[in-house]
Parts: C-alpha cells; sequence; structure tokens
C-alpha cells in the first residue's frame, strides 16, 4: 500500500519566498469579532482578544498544522496546488508547491494538499486531495510515500481530513469535493462517502459510510470520543462516536445540530476542527469557529467574516490559527490546545515543545502523558501520591525540560489516565507494568527516572525488575526503603506542625473530595492551602515560589485519586523492604532530602546504605519540595550527576 513518487517540481518549490504577500510587520490589522453566547467562554478566550489577520490572497485555506520542531504553521491553498510555511518572524513563504496532482488531466479545480498533520517522527502526513491519496513526505529527498490511495481496489473520492491516534493509527475522511461531479462524477469509483483508519501496520479499515460528506475530525483528550464533521447544507451536523478499545467506532449520536444557522445564511459549513486540554470543541462551521463543551453545548463562536475552513493551535498551544477563505488569522486564548502524538524518544528530542497524549497499555487500560524538552536523553518523571498527579510536579520539574527530554505521566487511578473500577487493577505490579509501557511506547532503552515522594519507591521497584532499561535515579524527599514504623514517626513529625484549626479544615475538606457532589477542585484547594505549609520548611517565603498545582487535573480524577489510589495502591506494597534486594542494583542514585522534612533522615538514608552507587544531598531550610525551596542548590547538583560519565 505504501509506494514512494519523486517529482523534480517538489524539490525545486520548497522554501521559495512568495513576494507580494505580507510580512510581519507590527501592528497587524485585526478582523471579525468574538461572539459570546455562553460566560464559560470567558475562560477560553479574553473578553477583550482580537482576531488578526496574518496574510491575504490565497484561492481557498485549509488544513492547518503547527511544527513545534521549527516553530511554525503549515497550511494548504488547495486551488493554487501549494503548502505555505508561516513564521512570525519571517512572515510568508511557499514551502511546497505542486503539493498534490502533477499530471495533466486533473480530476477536478482542486488539485493541492487538504488536511495536514504530523506523524511519530515529525514528518508531514497529508490528505493529498487533488492525488486522491493519503501521503507522507519526505523532505530530505523531495518524495512522497503513499500510504492509502485505495479501499477494496477502488480509488478513494478526495481525502479531506486526517487525524493521528496516539496509539499510532491514523484517522481521515473521504467526501467527493475533489471531482469536478462531486457524487455524480464519473471518476467517482466508491459509491459511499467514508470515514476511515489506517493502523500502524498499513491495515486499512471502513469505520462508517453514513455521512453524506465527512469532513474534519478529532479525537476527545481521553480518545475514548472521535468527532466528524459533516459538511452538508441540508445536514449540518457534527458526530460524536464512540471508540472501542480495538479503534473501531461505533454509537454514532449527533453532537451539534448547525442546520438551522446555516440557513440563517451565516457562511461556512462544519469542516475542520480542534479540540483543547479541556474538551472543548473549536469547530470550523457557520459563522467561523464555532465553540462547543464537552457537553455539546455552544459557547460563541470566532467570528472572521469569512468561510473558515480549518484551524490549529499553535505557538505554545494557546494560539487558535485559523484558515478563513482567502486569508490566514489567529487569535490568542487563555486554554492550550491538546497535542496528540504517538512520539519516539528521537523525535521528542528535536521538539521543545510540550506535548500531551494517551497510550493504550496491555490491558486496555488508558494512561495520560505530557512530554516537554529536548536534549540527549530521556527522563521519566514519576509523581508522589500515588493518588496526585503529574501536575503536582511538572512546574516545578521545568528546569529539567532544557537540557533533557521529559516524560511525565499520570499513574493509573490518578489525573487524565484510567479511574478503574476494578481496584485489583490498582496495584503495585500493575504500576510498575505501566512505567515500562510508558518507556517502550516513546521507543527508549534506557531512561533515566526522576521521582518525588512516593514515587522513589514506584522507581526502585522498577528498577528491580527492569535493571537494564534504567540509567540513573534521582529521589525528592522520597519515602523510605522500608515500611518498619515510618508512618507513626511521619505522623508525629508532621502533628505539631497543624493546630486544631488547620486540622478541622483539612478534614472538612476531604469530606467534599470524597462528594461526588461538591465542588471537587475548590474542596482539592482547601485540603492543600493547609496540607502544604507543614510540607515547607518555610512557608511563608516559599509558597510563592512552587509553580506546580495539585488540584489543575481533571476533578474526577482528583477525587478517585485522593479517596480511592491512595490507600488501595499503598496497601497493595504491604509490610515494604527493599533493602536487600537493593543491594544488587547497580543504577547511580542521588538523593535529594530537606533537612526539616517530615520524613524521618535516618530512614532515607538507607536508601544510601542500600544501593551501592547512591548518595545523599541534604538541602539545609528545605522540607518535602527541596527542588522549589532551595532550586539554586538541588538543581546545579543534580544536572551534575545526570552529566557524569555512565558507570
Amino acid at each position: 500500500m505504501r509506494r514512494t513518487l519523486v517529482t523534480a517540481a517538489i524539490a525545486t518549490a520548497v522554501g521559495m519566498v512568495v513576494g507580494p504577500m505580507p510580512n510581519n510587520a507590527q501592528p497587524r490589522p485585526t478582523v471579525g469579532h468574538i461572539e459570546r453566547l455562553d460566560p464559560a467562554l470567558d475562560a477560553l478566550i479574553a473578553p477583550d482578544a482580537k482576531i488578526e489577520q496574518l496574510a491575504v490572497g490565497f484561492a481557498w485555506s485549509e488544513g492547518p498544522v503547527w511544527r513545534a520542531s521549527g516553530r511554525y504553521l503549515l497550511f494548504s491553498d488547495i486551488p493554487k496546488n501549494t503548502i505555505y510555511k508561516w513564521q512570525d518572524s519571517t512572515g510568508l513563504s511557499v514551502f511546497l508547491r505542486p503539493a498534490g496532482y502533477t499530471g495533466v488531466n486533473p480530476p477536478g479545480r482542486e488539485l493541492g494538499s487538504n488536511g495536514l498533520t504530523l506523524d511519530a517522527n515529525d514528518s508531514l502526513v497529508m490528505a493529498d486531495h487533488g492525488n486522491r491519496q493519503v501521503a507522507r513526505l519526505d523532505e530530505s529527498k523531495f518524495t512522497k510515500t503513499i500510504l492509502a490511495d485505495r479501499y477494496q481496489g477502488k480509488r478513494f473520492n478526495s481525502p479531506n481530513d486526517l487525524v493521528y491516534r496516539s496509539s499510532g493509527d491514523l484517522y481521515f475522511t473521504d467526501p467527493p469535493y475533489g471531482l469536478t461531479g462531486l457524487n455524480d462524477d464519473p471518476a467517482k469509483e466508491l459509491k459511499f462517502n467514508g470515514v476511515y483508519r489506517l493502523t500502524r501496520s498499513g491495515q486499512l479499515t471502513l469505520l462508517t459510510t453514513e455521512l453524506t460528506f465527512p469532513n474534519g475530525l478529532a479525537f476527545s483528550p481521553d480518545e475514548k470520543t472521535l468527532y466528524v464533521a459533516n459538511s452538508d447544507p441540508k445536514k449540518a451536523i457534527w458526530m460524536a462516536y464512540d471508540v472501542r478499545p480495538d479503534g473501531t467506532i461505533g454509537n454514532g449520536r449527533v453532537f451539534f445540530d448547525a442546520t438551522a444557522l446555516v440557513s440563517e445564511k451565516r457562511p461556512g459549513l462544519p469542516d475542520g476542527m480542534k479540540v483543547d486540554r479541556s474538551g472543548n470543541l473549536f469547530a470550523s462551521g457557520p459563522g467561523g469557529i464555532m465553540i462547543f463543551s464537552p457537553a455539546g453545548k455552544h459557547l460563541g463562536t470566532i467570528v472572521t467574516g469569512q468561510q473558515t475552513a480549518n484551524c490549529a493551535f499553535g505557538d505554545d498551544g494557546s494560539t487558535l490559527y485559523m484558515t478563513a477563505n482567502d486569508r490566514l488569522v489567529r487569535v490568542r486564548l487563555k486554554t492550550k490546545g491538546l497535542a496528540v502524538a504517538a512520539g519516539t524518544a528521537a523525535s521528542m528530542q528535536a521538539d521543545a515543545s510540550v506535548r500531551e497524549g494517551y497510550l493504550t497499555t496491555s490491558d486496555s487500560a488508558r494512561l495520560f502523558y505530557r512530554v516537554m524538552g529536548h536534549g540527549g536523553d530521556t527522563l521519566i518523571a514519576i509523581h508522589g501520591g500515588p493518588g496526585v498527579d503529574l501536575e503536582s510536579i511538572a512546574g516545578d520539574f521545568a528546569p529539567l525540560a532544557e537540557h533533557h527530554v521529559v516524560i511525565f505521566y499520570d499513574q493509573r487511578g490518578a489525573g487524565r489516565s484510567e479511574l478503574p473500577k476494578d481496584t485489583t487493577r490498582l496495584v503495585v505490579a500493575r504500576q510498575i507494568a505501566d512505567l515500562d509501557e510508558v518507556r517502550r511506547h516513546f521507543g527508549a532503552q534506557r531512561v533515566t527516572l526522576v521521582a518525588h515522594s512516593y514515587g522513589p519507591l514506584l522507581a526502585a521497584s522498577y528498577a528491580l525488575e527492569h535493571p537494564e532499561a534504567v540509567r540513573r535515579m534521582v529521589f525528592f524527599g522520597p519515602v523510605p526503603p522500608r515500611r518498619g514504623d515510618f508512618w507513626q514517626r511521619f505522623a508525629a513529625n508532621m502533628s505539631p506542625r497543624l493546630d486544631s484549626a488547620a486540622r478541622a479544615k483539612q478534614a472538612d475538606a476531604s469530606k467534599r473530595l470524597a462528594d461526588p457532589n461538591a465542588d471537587t477542585r475548590q474542596a482539592c484547594r482547601d485540603y492543600w492551602a493547609v496540607g502544604m505549609r507543614p510540607r515547607l520548611a518555610e512557608p511563608d517565603r516559599t509558597l510563592p515560589l512552587i509553580k506546580s498545582d495539585l488540584c489543575a487535573s481533571d476533578p474526577a480524577g482528583i477525587r478517585f485519586g485522593l479517596t480511592v489510589t491512595n490507600r488501595v495502591v499503598m496497601a497493595s506494597y504491604r509490610d515494604w523492604d527493599l533493602r536487600e534486594r537493593l543491594r544488587q542494583l547497580n543504577v547511580p542514585t542521588l538523593v535529594v532530602h530537606g533537612e526539616q522534612e517530615s520524613i524521618p533522615m535516618d530512614l532515607v538514608e538507607e536508601w544510601v546504605t542500600s544501593l551501592p552507587h547512591a548518595r545523599l544531598l541534604r538541602v539545609p531550610r528545605a522540607a518535602h519540595f527541596t527542588y522549589a525551596e532551595r532550586p539554586e542548590l538541588v538543581w546545579p547538583e543534580v544536572e551534575r550527576f545526570l552529566a557524569e560519565p555512565p558507570r
């Protein structure tokens, strides 16, 4: 199914600058306005947000994708058979021409590429509209590899838009817009207009034929729902489909019906779309980019004044770029887009941006991940709890991303990851297996484990099972390698740091956390407003320094993690004692511990006396969050340790 084509025209066109197009002069003109239908929109788009016009003069702009590795936007002009590149510092240039059809007898007037995306290797993958295929571009050789162009021997109509799932499977739509006569064109070989899935192994599956003109598509943040736009003025709808564990879809239902808006002469139809971190849809439709809550409520519209084909999150994820008929526009957001990529360690090292997504474990659980930074090695950051989530460390671990690829993930039963109804899946053996699946998902042979609080217990347990996969370990404020009387001594040290009023406030917040009808996020903030202070050596000085947020994740994950996962996972460790086994583990380890920490220093020292290649960094004027309380001492020492020659 994959074939490689070479054209001289591709080689001569890459990077050609377009003279008459506007560059990045300031200030930029503004267009349109923000239509606000619900107060919830104010949390996504600031009241004073403006729509900036970046470039104009296209025939029909489409398919934008942000390439973080180069910090630029790519988008199609389908009739002009061109992919353009927009970069804030240099403006507009031709990236690829011809982008699609190169023959002499085109099937229609839409010759170029349509939707664009990037694969795990940062290669451009396109709905090659004019050539009636899905293809990948090799920019070093100016070649295209055809990924799919037929279903059961019959040519596609004209692939329109496409999206990767974190599994590496590619989903795409195939309406007839590239054919002159649309559904009645004699060149149309398929009797339907389909939605397809192409697996990583090249297997093509037809998912549905029920839509008259399937167009844009996107996944929900947990990838359990596939949204598909139907750009039919008689049935202008977005469908939502359940995604089954095997990647097929079912239980289709109308997510939103905009047919009435089409009849009001608002320009545009359901077309391309993207999803933000919270599951809100930014979808091309009548009037511009319509914004829907995950429940399908229309919160408002970015009214561009033009038919608007598609959009893409760019920059740091908080800019929405929009292809609106003959122009390219953008608006700044308060939310950030969800970037899903089934990345490899090599491709991540070329990408300094933040990328997020889900991976599926061997037992079909979904684990949420976030990748930050670039560098020559790969680190996996392991949060504490175990019922908190990656947001509890991500903000303060940011210095690591300056020199390393850092993979964060929410452990099973926490944050945005799987919250299993069957708690027998919340055991240490499964947590160890999950960590290994994270490592293998990103193609990393050996990793450094950087862990906080409970995290070192999981890291060490993993290293004992997979010593060949661990290069180094860094432990911050670790629980000790044996249980013994740890909990009693820890409680005795914490108790004097909280007065009765503080304990009462924390107990009330804890009760609300267990109540599914309560405001979970507010209960979480009330809980940690009390709970953080005894975990810091100088709370008045250091609380403002902490950049991570223990209450930023999904409310259901917060509640489940603190009320179920903490208890169940820790119980699975039983009366743990790793000391004897650790003596055989030849993994260099740095243990960082605050001198005012409630976890007793003598118990923590047992990590150093048990591991043959471990050392202890005692941090003065610090307690449980040493990296935030004394970053000027901690991070330089951590970097020196990570730079040491391998043993």
